[in-house]
């Protein structure tokens, strides 16, 4: 999912989705803004 996708937060619905990263069998980066607001301080941690 890229957030610079102008069309993505029209779409964007929350899911729990913390067993599916903690299990990926590939690397996985996050890029993220200060002013994001989809990741919180505490998901971050």
């Amino acid at each position: 999912m890229l957030k610079s996708d102008g069309l993505i937060m029209k779409t964007y619905q929350y899911e729990d989705l913390t067993d599916v990263f903690m299990n990926l069998k590939c690397p996985i980066y996050l890029v993220y803004g200060l002013m994001s607001q989809i990741f919180s301080q505490e998901i971050l941690e």
